[in-house]
């Protein structure tokens, strides 16, 4: 998110409270634990009271998160193959899996993909407001105030790859155990796709109660059970999934023993427990704030949006329109220097031109836009005084008679009339080929002549009889 620098994440489970600040480095965050441990409700943590004043600042940014048992997340398939169609029909086939209306809801698309067949998968979240406002009012109880409310699941799935990735064809299931409930994160294939989460009614309360604990041990291998059945199909390879520990309730191995006992049919999973297990959620949740990791969510829509929230987005749109406005003064500059160029060279130009015309004409005074039609009528004026030079210059009909002689000696043409005029000529024979004729009439052209050829097909003698008529072509007609 642009301009954070230092990130909180609040795990609140049951009477449990855990906050962790991460704080924006050149590398990776680094992280910290704030505050772990019980709260009474109505009263902030005197180490979290500390901190009031540094949540207000725009830099500075508190995340929450909502339980899988109170959210909604699931890929949904679309028969649409453009993701902003897919998108914008979301709504109609989301109303349709929830089981609560639509309208009570804030929902987010928080990735998608492409299905084998080039269709768009969309992954939706989606949480009752009221279930939304419950959370924030516990949270409030802690005297904590979350601009992000984050989905559980998104955010326990991307930690445990962040912390661990997943080696390929291996599936895994995120076990977080919290104060009163407990939250199953399930994800397989080469690209590490996150599947589902899945809330289960059982916390460390119940599952490590020495009177009650083995029989909810039981409820809870039955429920793994159920979800990794539902969630990941087909069979796979011994020892190809991995179950991973975090939350409040996976600080002692001793603790998860029976549970690992009671979950042995399911392959048996590999079990290990993350780093720092009590504190794992609240990482997450700091680290999603700071903008570092992917399926970023926050349910916080816009009946529910966070003050700051709203802040920043105004301080983003008046930036916006800051730089639009920055640029189009930009534009406006280049606009009018390029426009200071264009008539830099349009009076380059027509000073070029103007001297063309006074050089041509011997004119000194020529007004701008006639150079044209002033130019054109005095060489018109000028053409008799040159007419005797260019004559001098032109080829004259003795040539011209010649070169067809010579022409028709080559050919074997016979000549039966020959007529050459300087506005004219005729030429009337017999020639041993039809394309001969057309060798004459090009000798015509070139001497400024237009010239018809009309033939006759070839009688007795087997020859070909034509007859040209030619024009000099007047100045000025196209050549």
């Amino acid at each position: 998110m642009r301009g954070i620098r230092t990130a909180y994440g609040a795990d609140l489970s049951g009477g449990h409270l855990v906050v962790v600040r991460c704080v924006q480095a050149r590398h990776k965050p680094r992280c910290e634990t704030v505050f772990e441990g019980a709260f009474e409700p109505g009263a902030a943590p005197a180490a979290l009271a500390k901190l009031g004043t540094e949540w207000t600042r725009p830099d500075v940014i508190l995340a929450g998160s909502v339980s899988a048992q109170d959210s909604f997340v699931r890929w949904i398939h679309t028969p649409l193959n453009a993701p902003a169609k897919a998108i914008r029909v979301l709504p109609s086939l989301l109303d349709v899996q929830i089981p609560f209306p639509l309208e009570t809801c804030e929902h987010a698309v928080v990735s998608l993909r492409r299905a084998g067949n080039g269709a768009v998968d969309l992954l939706a979240v989606a949480a009752r407001r009221e279930d939304l406002q419950r959370r924030l009012a516990a949270y409030a109880d802690a005297g904590l105030d979350p601009e992000v409310l984050d989905q559980e699941g998104l955010a326990l799935w991307t930690q445990s790859l962040r912390e661990l990735p997943l080696e390929r064809d291996m599936a895994r299931i995120v076990a977080y155990v919290g104060a009163e409930s407990s939250t199953l994160v399930l994800g397989q294939g080469p690209d590490q796709s996150f599947t589902g989460a899945h809330g289960v009614r059982l916390g460390a309360k119940q599952l490590f109660d020495p009177r009650n604990g083995e029989d909810a041990a039981r409820q809870f291998a039955l429920r793994a059970q159920q979800v990794a059945r539902a969630q990941i199909p087909g069979r796979l390879a011994a020892g190809a999934l991995q179950w991973l520990w975090a939350g409040p309730g996976a600080g002692d191995p001793a603790l998860l023993r029976p549970l690992e006992e009671a979950m042995q049919t399911l392959g048996p999973p590999r079990f290990h427990a993350h780093g720092q297990p009590t504190t794992f959620l609240a990482r997450s949740l700091a680290f999603r704030a700071l903008g570092e990791e992917p399926l970023l969510c926050n349910l916080r829509g816009a009946k529910l949006t966070h003050r700051k929230t709203a802040l920043r987005a105004h301080a983003d749109t008046h930036r916006a329109i800051a730089w639009l406005g920055a640029a189009g003064i930009a534009l406006c500059l280049a606009g009018a220097a390029w426009h200071g160029v264009l008539q830099g060279r349009d009076r380059a130009a027509q000073s070029a031109l103007t001297r063309m015309a006074q050089a041509a004409t011997g004119l000194s005074n020529i007004p701008r836009g006639q150079e044209l039609l002033v130019t054109r009528r005095a060489l018109d004026e000028q053409r008799e005084l040159f007419a005797p030079f260019k004559a001098a210059f032109e080829p004259t009909l003795a040539g011209l008679l010649a070169r067809i002689l010579e022409q028709c000696s080559q050919m074997g043409v016979s000549l039966e009339a020959v007529s050459l005029r300087p506005d004219g000529a005729t030429l009337q024979g017999a020639a041993k080929d039809w394309n001969h004729c057309d060798m004459l009439s090009g000798l015509l052209q070139e001497a400024g002549f237009a010239a018809d050829v009309q033939r006759e097909d070839a009688g007795a003698d087997e020859r070909v009889h034509f007859s040209i008529k030619a024009s000099r072509i007047a100045e000025g007609q196209g050549s």
